[in-house]
């Protein structure tokens, strides 16, 4: 970089040095060439301070380009080392069901950016066009303005029909499968016959669901002839209701069967009113918020919508509608036919086009906005697709979700062939190399490190039953949750494992370390992996039963005594004790949830699932901003100041991470058996203070 930064010294000095003779040269001969040559001077002193701009700004290029070659080389070793971990992780969170975060749309990110917002400006110049060209026709033919919507009302026709219709869909979705969930979870687990109780409910709400939403609004399309608008209105909603309500009910069943979910505790029906009308298909009884409606954003919105629908009705009336008027005057030919398809191809690829933007983008950015939905990735970007089933993942995710979690993912458990296992691999490129091989353990977690989640242990079990293979379960964190009978819900199955591990001192607060391993097994397998037949250490004919002496039993034979520090505190105690201390860490988490949504600034990674409360805190210097990627850059710098703050101040520290996509956010364990309600109080108003002049 020196001598190209020595040379461009050397060109830009020259240049200066030229423009002062010129100067010179100006004031010699006075001013005699009048207002032309100051023009002509002006001109060349301007394309000078242009030549030392680009040059400069090169050169400032070439500086940012080297060092990025040079960043990127240093990380490539790093990120080839972490991929496999990290597609592992992404694999893990999948299998758990989508996770909704706040995140606004791409568009809506791109449109920030100048020279994208060119593209929306072409189309809305396109749209003034039409409407120009439109009333320029009819001025000239007529001799007057001639603006006919007659196509527009006739395929919105018989509006009241859909109205009524819809009314009676919405109530039936909103009150047949919520009282159903209702009458049948308040019973099943008092039920003596529950199979037949479940059948039998099963039977009537499957009759229910399939007359009113399979063959009733069908029924009404054909008997009063909709139109084309409206029909399409109509059986839209139906697929809507239909899979809505299939998500509420996959979504609570299982939990009711599997007991984590009390009589009591079943969906309210304020959260199930709110998923109907929500821009998702997966049910949840808790999404993201944001913390306010921006009502000129809904507008904009919705004004878009219009434009975009008579955009659509331009199109067709003027450049698709006149092709194929035209082809019925003529006797049919199949060249005709095929040139009218390829003449409506260029138009009906812009009301493709305009049709994702109108529904997809505008309608659901609209609906999100007014019930605060955070999560606003109803699209990726399909337009870069280089395949068509790339382009079928991501143009509408919305109905790709529901299709992924509810039929691919169902069919894949359902029939977990060998066939079914490699198709998986092998479309990830760096597990190829695995492909055929045999797996002998599979180890599932209870409470992971990060976000305290837990692997469907039944699930699990029964693929490890189906195949043979070893279950490990990892519980250090999670397996305290079994002394409490309200939470032990979490582990069920988990007396199918071949292995468990757990830690006390991870919960219950033993004291470091205390930690076991728990071995289902009759054959004597750990004799045979760590016995080193040390007959001056271990006798087998002593008078009494030696199968619980552990000092043959493991690879070490003097260690601690961990377990003594776990049973004392168990005589200290009692269960009732420590079934109390996990209870109250799962009251103070959900404690420090609800009251971080009251406040401004708290923003939940996902709801959390056991101890771990994972939040980003947000200055009010940031909450006016949208969440764009400039927005996240910027959150993600305030976790670092935030802990430096805390340490400074003595008052707490807590500890922060980025986690793939996400930047750096906290990470609270709520596990200390002394904690109050008055410590989580100062907590959550100890970071508001700390971080309000961020």
């Amino acid at each position: 970089m020196a001598p190209v930064e020595k040379s461009t010294e050397d060109t830009i000095r020259q240049r200066k040095e030229n423009r002062l003779l010129d100067e010179t040269d100006i004031k010699e001969n006075g001013a005699a060439h009048g207002h032309v040559k100051n023009l002509v001077e002006w001109k060349k002193h301007m394309e000078v301070v242009k030549a030392e701009m680009v040059e400069t700004m090169s050169c400032q290029m070439k500086d940012l380009l080297d060092k990025a070659v040079t960043d990127s080389l240093q990380s490539y070793t790093r990120d080839n080392v972490t991929s496999l971990s990290d597609k592992k992780r992404r694999n893990e969170d999948a299998e758990k069901g989508k996770i909704f975060i706040q995140r606004a749309s791409l568009l809506d990110e791109l449109m920030e950016v100048e020279h994208f917002r060119t593209i929306y400006h072409m189309f809305v110049a396109a749209l003034c066009v039409f409407v120009i060209s439109t009333v320029a026709v009819d001025l000239i033919d007529q001799g007057r303005l001639v603006l006919e919507f007659d196509v527009l009302f006739y395929t919105f026709g018989q509006f009241s029909t859909v109205v009524w219709l819809w009314i009676c869909l919405f109530i039936y979705a909103l009150l047949v499968p919520y009282k159903t969930l209702h009458f049948w979870g308040s019973r099943y687990s008092k039920s003596k016959h529950p199979f037949l109780l479940s059948a039998s409910v099963i039977s009537i709400f499957g009759i229910c669901q399939f007359c009113v939403l399979g063959v009733f609004p069908p029924y009404i399309v054909l008997h009063y002839k909709l139109p084309p608008a409206s029909s399409f209105v109509v059986i839209l909603e139906q697929v809507r209701f239909l899979m809505k309500t299939y998500s509420f009910v996959r979504e609570t069943v299982p939990s009711v069967i599997q007991k984590e979910r009390n009589p009591d505790k079943l969906p309210k029906l304020s959260s199930y009113l709110y998923y109907l009308f929500c821009p998702t298909l997966i049910y949840r009884d808790r999404y993201p918020r944001t913390p306010y409606i921006r009502w000129s954003y809904v507008a904009k919105n919705f004004a878009q919508f219009l434009g975009c629908l008579f955009f659509g009705y331009f199109t067709l009336v003027t450049l698709c509608i006149p092709v194929f008027t035209n082809m019925s005057k003529q006797p049919f030919h199949m060249r005709t036919l095929v040139l009218s398809f390829f003449h409506a191809t260029l138009p009906g690829t812009f009301v493709l086009l305009i049709t994702f933007f109108a529904f997809l983008h505008c309608w659901l950015n609209a609906f999100a906005e007014m019930l605060r939905f955070a999560d606003r990735m109803f699209y990726k970007d399909w337009w870069n697709s280089k395949s068509f089933s790339n382009y079928y993942r991501t143009w509408n995710v919305v109905v790709h979700d529901w299709l992924y979690y509810y039929v691919y993912r169902d069919i894949l458990l359902e029939d977990q062939s060998k066939k079914n296992a490699h198709l998986v691999h092998c479309q990830d490129k760096p597990m190829n190399h695995i492909v055929g091989s045999v797996p002998f353990l599979v180890s599932a977690t209870c409470g992971t490190t990060v976000f305290g989640a837990f692997d469907p242990l039944q699930s699990v079990a029964d693929v490890c039953k189906r195949h043979g293979i070893w279950l490990h379960i990892d519980a250090a964190l999670g397996g305290s949750a079994l002394l409490s009978n309200k939470h032990r819900h979490l582990l069920n199955c988990i007396d199918r494992a071949d292995s468990v591990t757990w830690n006390p001192h991870k919960m219950l607060g033993v004291g470091l370390q205390c930690s076991a391993f728990l071995l289902k097994d009759t054959t004597g397998l750990l004799e045979q992996c760590h016995a080193a037949n040390a007959t001056y250490l271990f006798q087998t004919d002593k008078f009494y039963s030696v199968k619980y002496d552990t000092g043959d039993k493991s690879i070490q034979c003097g260690r601690r005594v961990d377990c003594l520090k776990l049973w004392l505190m168990w005589k200290a105690l009692g269960s009732e004790g420590l079934e109390r201390r996990v209870d109250d860490a799962l009251a103070h988490t959900r404690y420090l949830v609800e009251e971080m949504k009251k406040r401004d600034g708290f923003i939940l990674v996902m709801e959390p699932e056991f101890v771990n409360l994972c939040f980003w805190y947000v200055p009010p210097s940031l909450r006016a901003q949208k969440h764009s990627p400039n927005f996240w850059e910027k959150l993600g710098k305030v976790a670092p100041v935030l802990k430096e703050r805390m340490i400074k101040k003595g008052s707490m520290m807590i500890g922060y991470q980025p986690h793939e996509n996400h930047v750096n956010f906290f990470r609270q364990i709520v596990v200390n058996p002394e904690s109050t309600k008055e410590d989580l109080d100062f907590f959550l108003n100890e970071i508001e203070r700390l971080g309000e002049n961020l």
